[in-house]
Parts: structure tokens; C-alpha cells; sequence
């Protein structure tokens, strides 16, 4: 997932495709749309806002990280040989 920051370095969320938000501004190729961004803003704060949808796609962050490191684990119990043979 992208990471992408403002100048301010708060993180910014892609709230659709082509629009990125946080507190302070606005990217993509949306973000010049007239109405696009307050649309945008309307829509995340009925949703509880920029910080709870933060939460949630870190705790999705997290959670596909600690997938893949199981999965990489248990790769890695398999390829190693046994002791002995």
C-alpha cells in the first residue's frame, strides 16, 4: 500500500482511487475536480473521520505484515532440512 505523505508529514489515506487525503490537503488526479475534495471530506467524516480510517488501514497494514511472516515461517520450517538426513 502507498505511503504517502504531505508536507506536513501527516500520513495521507486514498479515500477513493485518484484521491489522497489528510488533515491539511489533498492529492491525485482527482484533487483538482471541483467539489471532489469537500465531497470526499463529507463522505470520511460520516465514516468517523480521517483518524479512525487511519486505525483501520494500519490494523490492515499490520495484519497482512504478521500473514506473510507466518506464511514466510512456515515456508521456512518446510525447506529446512531435517537434522540427521
Amino acid at each position: 500500500m502507498k505511503r504517502i505523505l504531505c508536507v506536513r508529514d501527516h500520513r495521507m489515506i486514498e479515500v477513493v482511487e485518484g484521491l489522497f487525503l489528510c488533515e491539511c490537503a489533498s492529492y491525485g488526479r482527482l484533487a483538482s475536480l471541483k467539489g471532489a475534495v469537500e465531497e470526499a471530506r463529507r463522505v470520511v467524516d460520516r465514516a468517523g473521520g480521517l483518524a479512525r480510517l487511519r486505525e483501520d488501514v494500519e490494523r490492515a497494514e499490520s495484519t497482512a505484515k504478521e500473514k506473510r511472516q507466518r506464511a514466510r515461517e512456515e515456508a521456512e520450517v518446510v525447506t529446512r532440512p531435517r537434522p540427521g538426513a
